[in-house]
């Protein structure tokens, strides 16, 4: 059956997490607000662009966002498994759809069609790839990263989970400092 690769599971998750702090939780603004930033790219609304930059991000072992996209994920894969395509009952495949976050570079064309996101992201620029963390949000090192991967429903993604990290001698060094 073929694979629904998740491209941008970590937008989506940032994205939660600002809606739930700064309108539901913090009520410091509201969902207006964030639209009408989204639909200017941002641009005259740096303030709440910081704010929402500041709120905690995917893929620093915050259960306050992870939980966000895991429960969003669980729904995501409950739900594909209701359709089926023109090969169902038939053939070794069957016809069933899964889940995946294997994007390889699909993330960048993907974000090319994209607007803005309530994350802060601006429009037109890279989704987060495969279930790796957006683009300089994760800020306490590779542990951190795999430890928010690590609760995904990875048993239920059966198209396979792709995490990109680049490791230097000087992030493992800052890691084994951590500790």
């Amino acid at each position: 059956g073929p694979v629904l690769t998740g491209i941008g599971l970590a937008v989506v998750a940032n994205s939660l997490a600002v809606i739930k702090k700064l309108v539901f939780e913090d009520k410091l603004i509201e969902m207006k607000d964030i639209i009408e930033a989204m639909n200017a790219n941002w641009e005259g609304f740096e303030e709440l662009r910081n704010m929402a930059i500041e709120v905690p991000k995917y893929g620093n072992d915050d259960d306050y966002v992870d939980k966000l996209i895991c429960e969003a994920y669980d729904v995501y894969i409950d739900e594909i498994k209701k359709y089926h395509n023109t090969r169902y009952g038939r053939g070794p495949i069957g016809g069933a759809y899964y889940a995946g976050t294997s994007s390889i570079s699909a993330n960048v064309g993907q974000g090319m069609g994209t607007l803005a996101t309530p994350d802060g992201r601006k429009a037109h620029t890279p989704l987060a790839e495969g279930c790796s963390p957006s683009h300089a949000m994760d800020v306490n090192g590779p542990t951190s990263v795999f430890k928010t991967v690590s609760k995904l429903p990875t048993h239920e993604i059966t198209g396979g989970v792709l995490l990109n990290q680049k490791m230097t001698p000087q992030v493992l060094e800052k890691e084994e400092d951590r500790r």
